[in-house]
C-alpha cells in the first residue's frame, strides 16, 4: 500500500510552540500544525482502501522539498 501526502514537508519545530508560565513549561500545537495534521489524516483516509492493519507494519518515508535548504531529517517523520 502506498500513500502520498501533498504539501511542503514541515518539521516538528514548525508546528509546535513552547511557553513558560509560573515556572512550568507548556507545549502546544499551532493552528497551522493542527490544520496540516488534519489534512494529512484526510488524505490518508481517502487513499486507504484496505481493511484495518493487523500485525507488524513497516513504514518508509520519502520527502521531496521544493527548495535546496538543509534540514534535520529526524524532525520530519514525527508529524
Amino acid at each position: 500500500m502506498k500513500l502520498t501526502l501533498s504539501g511542503e514537508p514541515k518539521s516538528t519545530q514548525h508546528i509546535y510552540r513552547f511557553t513558560c508560565r509560573g515556572g512550568f513549561s507548556n507545549t502546544y500545537m499551532t493552528a497551522e500544525g493542527k490544520a496540516l495534521k488534519e489534512q494529512y489524516q484526510w488524505e490518508a483516509r481517502a487513499q486507504w482502501t484496505g481493511k484495518p492493519l493487523q500485525g507488524d507494519v513497516e513504514v518508509s518515508v520519502t520527502l521531496y522539498f521544493g527548495t535546496r535548504r538543509r534540514a534535520d531529517l529526524d524532525n520530519f517523520n514525527k508529524l
